[in-house]
């Protein structure tokens, strides 16, 4: 079989293991070569000769590094695009069952857009209709509450989650579910009451020690909330996990590792994944010079992972098929009144809306976000196509496309980093073994 080499490798010398590292970004493997295999990549590169052994010539095939030579590549990333685009058997639904907030951070996106009600009784039982009509075909219904506020509205979080729960188990679809809160009102009982709900993950935001955070996220009237939710935090970490959100820009950069020291501390660091979050103006309600470039946060990122000793595992550079839940076919968003959009971004803008839920012949009156949305070959992307690391972010986020903002994935700006740390930390879990490669395939 005549060979070429992927368009998607990364090839880098891993001088401190007297190796090399390879990298595809389309499969998602990576492996070390030792210097014996090294001179045979190095000659196929130069010659076009494949004289491999026959073992790794096998791998090289098997990881990706090597394809047919009539293999186009650019066919097999739209081909699985496609594929999780318009994969039917999920539902995802991020519902907001009130627009309220009682805080006023500095940079949220939903500033003038805040509600004041809960999601009301129609609209209750309609995002229900909905969802059991759109759970036709589906094996698995992913969940997420957002809002505004979804905590001031458990009540209906409580409402909606029990009777699809119960829906699931009568059509045998897999249910899962997570919530994005400010944690203010996240308590021990409230925890609990979310555990039996099915939720599986909670989302905090804590922006660094008491003095930092308290600037950024504060209550309507002003007040303090750092010790309130650091104390949520404390006594419900060992319920659900908690993604740990630390928003960093230029004011709050510098104090990011402290938050962490005071986790550390308080022994909830086992059940607490922290990470950096990136703050950008959307909407122009925060000052972009206070924000940082894709770049600059790329390596602070990993500087923060690593700083920290928190596991790589979760920034390891795994290839995609569609971007997120905005351009998926059966991935929606419904607010407090029943609107539906694609993108959490664009919440409670109703021209953005497709339509709502409490239309008595049809939710969708307007196309255009759909097709925005959807109807994006990013293969056919000048701006994309012919870049390594497509594979990994398949054009990146889709509300920063259709808004033109920067959308490309933060890793590319660092990626031998992330690939050498990570292979680092590979080959010290297996530093005990006799073989020469580390393959791990990471589809």
């Amino acid at each position: 079989m005549e060979a070429k080499e992927s368009i998607y490798n990364f090839f880098y010398e891993f001088e401190q293991y007297d190796a090399a590292i390879l990298y595809n970004s389309r499969t998602g493997a990576l492996s070390k070569l030792e210097n014996k295999f090294i001179k045979q990549w190095k000659n196929f590169l130069e010659t076009g000769v494949a004289q491999f052994d026959e073992d790794f010539l096998s791998d090289l095939f098997k990881c990706g590094y090597l394809v047919p030579k009539n293999v186009d590549e650019l066919f097999l990333l739209k081909t699985k695009l496609m594929e999780e685009r318009y994969n039917r058997r999920r539902l995802y639904l991020t519902i907001a069952p009130t627009m309220a907030c009682n805080f006023r951070c500095v940079y949220c996106f939903e500033q003038g857009l805040y509600g004041k009600q809960c999601m009301g009784e129609e609209t209750i039982e309609n995002v229900l209709k909905f969802a059991e009509t759109q759970l036709e075909g589906v094996d698995q219904l992913v969940v997420s509450w957002f809002g505004g506020e979804p905590l001031l509205a458990l009540s209906v979080i409580e409402r909606i989650a029990s009777k699809l729960i119960e829906i699931c188990k009568e059509k045998s679809i897999q249910y899962s579910s997570s919530i994005v809160t400010n944690g203010y009102l996240y308590d021990y009982s409230v925890a609990t009451k979310l555990k039996e709900l099915k939720v599986n993950r909670v989302q905090i935001t804590l922006d660094g020690p008491e003095e930092i955070h308290d600037k950024r996220r504060y209550l309507i009237n002003g007040g303090k909330t750092f010790g309130v939710i650091l104390d949520n935090i404390v006594n419900t970490c060992k319920i659900i996990p908690i993604s740990l959100r630390i928003n960093v820009d230029e004011d709050s950069i510098d104090t990011v590792n402290q938050i962490m020291d005071i986790l550390r501390k308080k022994g909830t660091l086992k059940y607490v994944t922290p990470y950096l979050g990136y703050v950008q103006s959307y909407g122009g309600v925060y000052a972009k010079d206070k924000c940082f470039s894709a770049e600059e946060y790329s390596k602070l990122n990993l500087n923060f992972w690593k700083v920290n000793n928190v596991p790589l595992q979760t920034l390891y550079p795994v290839p995609k098929g569609n971007y997120c839940l905005a351009d998926h076919c059966k991935g929606w968003v419904i607010d407090d009144t029943g609107y539906v959009y694609k993108c959490w971004n664009e919440i409670g803008i109703k021209s953005r809306s497709i339509g709502n839920v409490n239309n008595k012949i049809s939710f969708i009156e307007n196309t255009k976000p759909l097709q925005q949305y959807l109807d994006y070959d990013v293969v056919g992307d000048s701006e994309c196509k012919n870049c390594k690391v497509l594979p990994v972010c398949m054009g990146g986020c889709t509300y920063n496309r259709v808004s033109g903002l920067v959308r490309c994935e933060q890793r590319r700006y660092n990626l031998e980093s992330y690939i050498k740390d990570y292979a680092a930390l590979l080959l010290n879990y297996s530093s005990t073994s006799e073989k020469n490669e580390v393959c791990e395939n990471s589809k």
